[in-house]
């Protein structure tokens, strides 16, 4: 799609993401369709959204239900890290947080190690692979196994790149 519908939609939108509200660049914008072009969506403002990138290659021509869904198993948060306000008087919301199952640090490190030269340059392509892993895993909790690498020695962080030991 050409720039024009995206800047629109930014513009409609007040230049934030539609999903997770995070303040969105036109850079790092892409265009979701609702009901996917592939499903007989129209590329019309009214089945279109800016949303971060992340969340665009996530959603992919998912039928609209699993869409939603999706989402709303998410609990407003983004994958790309970022967080929606949702009602907090969900108890067990914060008790999940940050426990992780017990296989996920390994499988992560033994697919890095198998993925050679093609592993995630930078931390939010690592937390996106991870989510790609995990799905059911919250964006707290890729932070918590992305902590556990760095602190395991698997890897480095400077700035958002990821150098692997």
């Amino acid at each position: 799609m050409p720039n024009r519908p995206l800047k629109r939609l930014l513009l409609s939108q007040k230049g934030r993401c539609f999903f997770c509200k995070k303040t969105l660049p036109q850079a790092d914008a892409s265009i979701e369709h609702l009901v996917a072009s592939s499903n007989g969506g129209r590329s019309q403002d009214d089945n279109c959204v800016a949303c971060c990138k992340t969340i665009n290659a996530l959603l992919g021509n998912k039928p609209l239900k699993e869409k939603i869904r999706f989402l709303l198993d998410r609990n407003g948060k983004c994958p790309n890290g970022t967080q929606r306000k949702v009602n907090k008087t969900l108890p067990e919301a914060s008790a999940k947080v940050t426990k992780l199952p017990p296989e996920c640090y390994t499988k992560v490190v033994a697919n890095l190690k198998k993925r050679g030269s093609a592993k995630p340059g930078t931390v939010p392509a690592l937390k996106n692979s991870i989510f790609t892993s995990f799905p059911k895993l919250s964006p707290d909790q890729i932070d918590v196994l992305v902590q556990e690498l760095k602190s395991g020695g698997e890897i480095f962080v400077k700035g958002s790149k990821v150098i692997y030991v």
